[in-house]
């Protein structure tokens, strides 16, 4: 059978026994709900508002609509499901929560009801073999939580070779492996635009200043402790820093300062922030132009 498929069955027992957990625990809170929620906004809403502790859930489970009718995709099984590695700026302390539309062809599609269409997130479409996510984790834990778990070029390898297990050694040090690149203009193409907007240099921040003082170099590369390629994704000086791909990332804490020590075609880079808050990068890279 196929993997996609393997993915597709994950994310459905997922949804099915959370919900299940979740109307016992919440039986009094929700049995005076008479309907379900009448369209995808509200259903979102409905996600987010109540349910979701319990994600990934079938929306089936708590609306009185064919969502994925709605959404422009029937025959899709559609499951709301948070983004694990995304915080939604506007709802506090969560998730962002997303419908993702399981197609029989191996395709997720993302979608996020706004109130009006112009509101409304664009559909971002993952097709089938698509690097943004490992099949394997997603068969266990749905897309919304294997989403940029890894970096693009670990979910290649693994893709590649089925056998190969969750930790690399060649990722521990930026002389081994150096052919491997962990992302590339191409990778970070094909990431959502408002992921690429939420993972930002203000969280990059916030993760350099949780480190403890005293020298020390932490590895970044294998994406466990923050996605650093969807921060790396966005235009400007990090565009220029990753060059034609980027083969290891690390932060450091040397003589008070700490920073991002990027590995890239392009060189060695290290970014910090500045008295104001703002991004610097030393030494300055040189205006990137795709080959």
């Amino acid at each position: 059978m196929l993997l996609s498929l393997a993915a597709i069955h994950g994310a459905m027992y997922n949804s099915s026994r959370m919900f299940c957990r979740g109307r016992r625990r919440n039986w009094r809170g929700t049995a005076g709900r008479r309907h379900g929620s009448d369209t995808p906004r509200s259903a979102i809403d409905e996600a987010y508002n109540t349910f979701y502790e319990f994600l990934p859930l079938l929306t089936s489970t708590f609306t009185t609509i064919d969502i994925a009718q709605e959404l422009g995709e029937p025959g899709a099984v559609v499951v709301a499901e948070r983004i694990v590695r995304v915080q939604d700026p506007n709802r506090r302390q969560k998730n962002r929560v997303d419908f993702f539309c399981y197609k029989t062809n191996g395709d997720v599609v993302r979608y996020h009801p706004g109130t009006t269409a112009r509101t409304s997130m664009k559909p971002h479409h993952m097709h089938f073999g698509s690097l943004r996510f490992s099949v394997r984790d997603a068969a266990l834990e749905g897309v919304g939580a294997a989403l940029h778990k890894k970096p693009p070029g670990m979910v290649a390898l693994e893709s590649a070779s089925p056998r190969a297990g969750g930790s690399h050694p060649g990722f521990a040090s930026p002389s081994v492996r150096t052919d491997l690149l962990l992302a590339t203009p191409a990778h970070l193409e094909q990431l959502c635009t408002y992921d690429v907007h939420c993972v930002n240099w203000g969280l990059v921040c916030e993760e350099l200043r949780l480190l403890p003082n005293g020298d020390r170099t932490v590895d970044w590369s294998d994406g466990s402790i923050f996605p650093w390629w969807v921060w790396l994704a966005n235009t400007g000086k990090v565009r220029d820093v990753v060059n034609d791909g980027i083969s290891h990332v690390e932060v450091s804490v040397m003589g008070g300062l700490k920073f991002v020590v990027v590995h890239s075609v392009g060189g060695r880079f290290e970014l910090y922030s500045k008295a104001n808050g703002d991004m610097a990068c030393r030494p300055t890279p040189q205006k990137y132009a795709r080959r």
